[in-house]
């Protein structure tokens, strides 16, 4: 074995450059691999070979499943199957997953030969994939970060009500009540009953910046367009977490608006020319907001779905404007006001108080429903279409309010004024009491450190903030 004083940062001069994969290769997960870098000197400078950007990638594909690795990265699922640096599809320790895989991309491909033979092309919306030559490394500045922090993020989720916890709670004594929440990276947006837009900071609750958004009636329901392929896209590292942020109310109009917002010192409230565009939703107010890449699905209170997208400009770029050209409705038949919206690539699942409506976006159908039964659904997998986890005693009586999804980790908000986070891979629980009010709105997300819920009621302007930290020994 070579003296590791002779390393250099270039790899191990005595190993040729296969065998120094093919060892990382066989470090099948996450953990393994990074308990490999504190075993001796040798060991670090292998796993941090700059050479090897597929590493962290592959532990992601081996270890994270396709739906929800969409949903963190927002890459379409053929640019996966497409890319040379798919090298889970090839290793060894991968058995099985390949002919899994040809599986899936056959499938694909006949779902979209049926939506090409079944829908008029002038209503088609074309998708242009975030692939530079169909290679994802060269979608983002640093392959091995941006796939090291993907996989660091998922694992998190798990400790969640295990790791040691900061609640936070902080008041906007000068507002109404908060009507939507969501988690931007270290900071938190509000939606506001007066129409404005409110931006903290996760942490200390310090205000950041405030937008009136939205001028004919409260928020009602916001998101960013975010996710790990805006943070890392080398076409945005000025923007550094933040995208747009895309919102509605009870006038029944969708709004894009740039993040971050403005100091709130220097402009306390910013006029109406912040506003880049709007699209009205027919005859509904808006209940809530779902976008993943360019598509934005914006339920009504009637129960129908709007599907809009963002315009590109020539190059492929996304920009903070509405396309004309591309939006559609899917009516649902006999259900109640749509309250949460989960959406990959290809599907839709939406949730009303009485009933899950699994959606194909490509056929613009439903193509399932499922019914409510003695307790909530608390696990959504739009692969294996759903799972239903019944949860205490206790909870059955009382009509869950709201869910957010971030991962594996789901949270789910009752009326009853307490939120279950739920993971579906451990299967674990966790209780969050935090009012007798019934839950209005909540989001789940991760700042780098720890997984991160905020929390939001129907009778008080806080916002309750839990942070899980990691303990000092805790690496991944």
């Amino acid at each position: 074995m070579c003296d590791s004083a002779t390393v250099t940062f270039a790899g191990i001069p005595c190993l040729p450059s296969e065998v120094q994969g093919e060892i990382l290769y066989r470090l099948h997960d996450g953990v393994a691999l990074t308990n490999a870098r504190q075993v001796c000197r040798l060991w670090k400078q292998l796993v941090d070979l700059p050479g090897d950007k597929q590493v962290w990638y592959a532990i992601c594909r081996h270890s994270i499943p396709n739906g929800v690795l969409q949903q963190m990265t927002q890459f379409d699922r053929d640019t996966f199957f497409q890319t040379s640096s798919n090298k889970v599809a090839k290793s060894s320790w991968s058995c099985g997953k390949r002919h899994q895989l040809e599986q899936r991309i056959s499938l694909s491909s006949q779902d979209r030969r049926h939506s090409q033979n079944t829908i008029p092309d002038c209503i088609v919306h074309k998708h242009i994939n975030c692939q530079c030559n169909s290679q994802i490394q060269l979608c983002v500045s640093d392959p091995v970060v941006y796939w090291r922090s993907v996989y660091m993020e998922w694992y998190r989720g798990r400790f969640a009500g295990k790791w040691a916890m900061v609640k936070t709670e902080y008041n906007q004594t000068f507002g109404p009540l908060i009507n939507s929440i969501a988690i931007s990276g270290d900071y938190i947006l509000t939606g506001m009953g007066n129409g404005s837009i409110l931006q903290w900071e996760a942490i200390t609750g310090r205000l950041m910046g405030k937008c009136h958004a939205n001028i004919g009636g409260a928020v009602m329901a916001l998101h960013w367009r975010g996710g790990y392929n805006s943070r890392y896209n080398a076409s945005s590292q000025s923007q550094c977490l933040h995208d747009f942020v895309v919102t509605g109310g009870r006038d029944g109009l969708v709004y894009i608006l740039p993040l971050p917002l403005t100091q709130a010192a220097a402009a306390p409230e910013q006029p109406a020319h912040r506003m880049h565009t709007h699209m009205p939703l027919v005859g509904s107010a808006v209940n809530c907001i779902s976008v993943w890449q360019d598509r934005v699905i914006v339920a009504g209170a009637a129960g129908d779905l709007c599907v809009l997208y963002f315009s590109r400009n020539s190059a492929g770029v996304i920009c903070p404007h509405f396309c004309p050209t591309h939006h559609y409705r899917l009516q649902g038949a006999h259900f109640k006001t749509v309250k949460s919206v989960v959406q990959t690539q290809d599907k839709a699942l939406s949730y009303s108080d009485s009933k899950l409506l699994l959606w194909c976006l490509l056929r613009r159908q439903c193509l399932r429903e499922v019914r409510r039964g003695v307790g909530p659904v608390t696990e959504v997998d739009l692969d294996s279409w759903v799972e239903v986890d019944v949860l205490e005693r206790e909870e059955q009586v009382t009509p869950w309010s709201c869910i957010a999804a971030h991962g594996d980790l789901i949270a789910v908000g009752t009326n009853s004024g307490q939120v279950t986070l739920y993971h579906t891979v451990t299967k674990s629980r966790t209780i969050l009491r935090v009012s007798d009010a019934p839950i209005t709105a909540l989001d789940i997300g991760d700042d780098g450190e720890g997984p991160v819920v905020a929390i939001v009621t129907n009778t008080s302007p806080a916002v309750w903030v839990y942070h899980w930290f990691p303990p000092d020994d805790e690496d991944t």
